[in-house]
């Protein structure tokens, strides 16, 4: 299960979003000083050999990722499958960039697997599109397409330093 963190290629920080707050000093009162952010969940299935619990084809799962913003936005995806630890990537979206994360099958076909990615975006929302697909041993496919809603979060401003 290994691999689908690294297909996913995603950054660990649901489980460390409220860690390292920093403090602010407001009136004598310390608060923690935090910042917008959107956080969006997508699930993940590639391919299904012989044994699994889903029917007997190919799943993959396409995730689009675009900044709709006229200023870019710092990125953080976290991805781990059941029983692993979280894998995670960070990067800066640029104004109007779109970026992907899809299942590969090559060099080797990899064996069932499914997880979880969680996308989380500093100050700006992002639109979120996964296209899951399933391809059946008789050549037939079908395919899904969802948009992913986002929820507004608070992260620590340090969490955000590096965004615009």
């Amino acid at each position: 299960m290994k691999r689908l963190t690294a297909v996913f290629g995603l950054v660990l920080l649901a489980a460390t979003a409220g860690a390292g707050m920093a403090l602010a000093d407001n009136g004598g009162k310390q608060r923690p000083s935090t910042t917008k952010a959107y956080q969006y969940v997508v699930k993940g299935l590639c391919n299904g050999p012989e044994g699994s619990p889903l029917a007997q084809a190919t799943y993959k799962t396409l995730t689009n990722i675009v900044n709709a913003n006229d200023a870019p936005t710092l990125v953080r995806i976290t991805s781990a499958a059941p029983g692993e630890v979280p894998g995670s990537s960070e990067f800066v979206l640029d104004p109007f960039g779109v970026t992907a994360t899809a299942c590969t099958t090559e060099p080797d076909p990899l064996p069932f697997e499914e997880g979880a990615a969680i996308i989380t975006s500093c100050r700006r929302p992002l639109a979120v599109t996964v296209a899951y697909t399933v391809e059946k041993g008789n050549g037939s496919v079908s395919i899904d397409v969802e948009q992913i809603a986002g929820r507004k979060i608070r992260l620590s401003a340090s969490a955000c330093a590096t965004s615009d």
